[in-house]
């Protein structure tokens, strides 16, 4: 079995969000979406890992014991919580934040206001892209959202078909042993 040396330790209450929201960094380890991170079955120590690694024996860095990292299986919890409440930070910081009075335009130069133009369209692009991507994004979940809810009104109907059989099947028993029984 192949082993992965120096798991990375991740302690509790140490993980901040820097960066995109497809990382975050603490103080000891860089956590990405793509770690698997888990705890130890002997001390419960939380162990982070690349996801190349599932499947791999590693020892725990706290107590030594030996272990088999766990399949990867998307990203982290504790990742998406935490990407997912930077994200809202930024967004009530947003709200928060009054519109601007003034520009103060007046006081540049016209060297100074076409580069800021330009830089403002340039800046009005990225979020027309960002916006368009985002929408995507929306646009292929409530499509995988519709799929699951189809997928569950479907098993939910089959376990529906499946309880009617099991309580015929199990009234022709009791009426079976009733019949023995007289």
């Amino acid at each position: 079995m192949e082993e992965l040396q120096a798991p990375a330790i991740v302690a509790k209450d140490q993980v901040v969000v820097s960066g995109s929201a497809s990382n975050f960094v603490s103080d000891t380890v860089h956590v990405t979406e793509r770690d698997v991170v888990f705890n130890c079955s002997h001390c419960e120590g939380e162990i982070v890992i690349d996801k190349e690694g599932s499947g791999l024996a590693v020892h725990c860095p706290f107590c030594g014991s030996e272990l088999i990292v766990p399949e990867y299986s998307g990203p982290s919890l504790r990742f998406l919580q935490t990407a997912t409440a930077k994200l809202a930070r930024e967004v009530e910081a947003a709200r928060q934040a009054p519109p601007p009075t003034s520009y103060h335009l007046d006081r540049l130069s016209p060297e100074e206001l076409k580069r800021r133009q330009t830089a403002l369209e340039g800046a009005f692009q990225d979020t027309q892209v960002q916006a368009s991507e985002i929408k995507e994004h929306v646009h292929h979940a409530t499509i995988q959202l519709h799929r699951y809810q189809l997928k569950l009104e479907v098993i939910l109907e089959r376990q529906s078909e499946i309880k009617a059989e099991l309580d015929a099947i199990r009234e022709i028993s009791r009426t079976l042993k009733d019949q023995e029984s007289s």
